[in-house]
């Protein structure tokens, strides 16, 4: 065995120490709380109970990791959102692997800071959570803010010593250890065998066009004057992905929704200011609206899913990096000058099918949600975005071990390309 088959075992050990290490976070529970107040305030409302899949159910137990992914999410979004209204930030966040590192400190600080808030409302709020008093009190805070810094640090570390993008992966696993048994018990248990029957085939369907939306992608040929040294491929191609987000849009508009809820949850309120906003966020009325609140909460959630989704292809899918690296190749577009024609080329492609990958990404997010609202199955929601996630975790791991696998000349049938 040599160095780089070594390189590859300790990448995947590593990553699946990351997601170990997460999970075990998420039902370790902090010193002195009771939990087991929180656990029916979860079950019972739908939009905790998805933001409770995402955590691993370390929420509804108030775990050490209970605030970690919430946190994690909720600074990510804040990092993307200062992009978009200051363009000088996201020029300094693409600054390479400099960049990078200064804003996995940021994200990390932000993080910090949301659990250290969230964690004082809970001590001074929820005092009924308690069996400490006085500054005891303050053990569970710094238990809570312990927790956030690893799994942050854990996630952020996988692009390093590990395989994939590690807060896509520590949600899929939380999202793969809760969603089984949420349908165990809110579905197989509870509804007659046709519910079943209608839920198992748009899941299914849900399942094949998310693997699809992942798997598929657009070409735009190119032609190479300098075929040995051209960076694109041997076919002449430059393969665009469909899914160009991938599943963040879902994630971060699913984490703002869901914020009016996780408030009341711990504070106790339900009235004033606070549930007027939960008339618009509550999920479970999305589908069956009894109030203009209801359709206009529906439509915001589509709307920034959508702006998510247009803001990511930037991200992931740079026309003027592309078109640099190209004219440094001597790669051309047929009918395409290089240099700025090239860069506006591929970003009105990129344009075109983020909107596309936008709302197929919406459409396959709330089909099952539809159903099982018109099912009335109570309590699970956000099933279309679980799969989603899931799809993208594993299809994005495949490649990247095969990838691996091909450099070093390997072949495992489990990854064989089809």
């Amino acid at each position: 065995m040599n160095y780089q088959d070594k390189s590859t075992i300790r990448k995947v050990f590593y990553t699946a120490l990351v997601v170990f290490v997460s999970l075990v976070l998420s039902h370790i529970p902090v010193y002195g709380i009771k939990s087991d107040i929180l656990s029916g305030v979860f079950s019972d409302r739908s939009m905790l109970s998805f933001t409770d899949i995402l955590s691993g159910g370390s929420l509804s137990q108030l775990a050490v990791g209970g605030f970690g992914v919430t946190s994690m999410i909720t600074a990510s979004i804040v990092v993307q959102l200062a992009g978009v209204i200051f363009p000088k930030i996201e020029k300094y966040r693409s600054d390479g692997e400099t960049g990078r590192r200064l804003f996995d400190k940021i994200e990390l600080i932000i993080a910090v800071a949301i659990t250290l808030l969230v964690s004082l409302v809970i001590t001074v709020a929820g005092s009924n959570y308690y069996e400490l008093y006085g500054f005891m009190k303050a053990i569970p805070v710094v238990e809570w803010l312990i927790g956030t810094v690893v799994i942050v640090k854990l996630a952020q570390s996988v692009q390093d010593h590990g395989i994939g993008n590690g807060q896509t992966l520590i949600l899929a696993a939380n999202i793969a250890s809760r969603v089984p048994t949420e349908i165990v018990k809110r579905v197989v248990s509870e509804q007659p065998i046709s519910n079943i029957l209608i839920l198992s085939a748009v899941l299914l369907a849900t399942i094949v066009f998310a693997i699809l939306l992942q798997s598929g992608f657009v070409s735009v040929k190119i032609q190479q004057t300098n075929k040995p040294v051209s960076i694109m491929n041997s076919e002449g191609i430059i393969p665009v992905p469909v899914s160009m987000s991938s599943v963040l849009p879902l994630i971060y508009a699913s984490a703002i929704v869901s914020v009016p809820a996780l408030i009341s949850s711990f504070t106790g309120k339900e009235d004033g200011i606070l549930g007027y906003i939960m008339l618009f966020t509550t999920q479970s009325y999305w589908y069956n609206p009894s109030t203009w609140q209801n359709a206009v909460g529906f439509a915001v959630y589509i709307l920034l899913v959508f702006l998510f989704s247009v803001y990511a292809s930037k991200l992931s899918f740079s026309a003027p990096d592309i078109a640099n690296r190209m004219r440094e190749r001597g790669d051309v577009i047929p009918g395409v000058r290089p240099g700025e024609e090239t860069e506006q080329y591929l970003d009105k492609r990129r344009r075109k099918l983020s909107i596309i990958s936008a709302v197929l990404i919406i459409i396959i997010a709330i089909l099952p949600d539809f159903v099982i609202a018109k099912l009335n199955i109570t309590g699970f929601s956000f099933m279309g975005t679980s799969l989603i996630i899931l799809m993208a975790a594993f299809y994005d791991l495949r490649l990247r071990i095969t990838g691996l696998l091909k450099q070093h000349n390997k072949k495992y049938s489990l990854f064989k390309e089809v």
